[in-house]
C-alpha cells in the first residue's frame, strides 16, 4: 500500500480547523453572557440602588397589578408573565467591542500566532 503523505499531512490541518468553529462559537456566547444577579450584587456592596432583574419584575408586577385591578380580564393575566421575561440577545456589536481592547486582542493574537508557528513547524 502506497500512502499519499502530503494528503495525510493537510488532514489533521484540515481537523484542527474544523475543531476551531465550535471554540470560536462558544468564546462568542460566553462573551456576550450577561453577567449573574449575584455577582453583580457582590461587585456593588456599598450601593444599595442597584437595580436588578428581579427589581424590575416586581415593578412591573405592580404595574400590571395596579392596571388590572381596573379591568379584571382573565386573558390579560394569562399574558402578564410573558412580558415580565426579557431576555438578552447576543450582539456581534458587543464581541467587537470586547476585542477591540489591546489587552483581549493582545492575547487572541498571541494564541493564534502560536498556532500558527506549530501548524508551519
Amino acid at each position: 500500500m502506497i500512502f499519499n503523505i502530503p494528503h495525510l499531512s493537510s488532514a489533521w490541518r484540515i481537523v484542527v480547523g474544523v475543531a476551531l468553529v465550535p471554540a470560536f462559537a462558544t468564546l462568542y456566547h460566553r462573551l456576550v453572557l450577561p453577567e449573574a444577579t449575584r455577582y453583580n450584587k457582590s461587585r456593588n456592596l456599598g450601593h444599595d440602588s442597584v437595580a436588578t432583574p428581579e427589581d424590575d419584575i416586581e415593578k412591573k408586577k405592580a404595574e400590571l397589578s395596579d392596571s388590572n385591578s381596573e379591568s379584571t380580564n382573565p386573558k390579560t393575566e394569562a399574558i402578564a408573565p410573558k412580558q415580565l421575561v426579557q431576555k438578552k440577545k447576543a450582539h456581534f456589536r458587543e464581541f467587537a467591542i470586547y476585542m477591540s481592547e489591546w489587552r483581549h486582542l493582545k492575547t487572541l493574537i498571541g494564541t493564534a500566532m502560536c498556532w500558527f508557528l506549530v501548524d508551519v513547524a
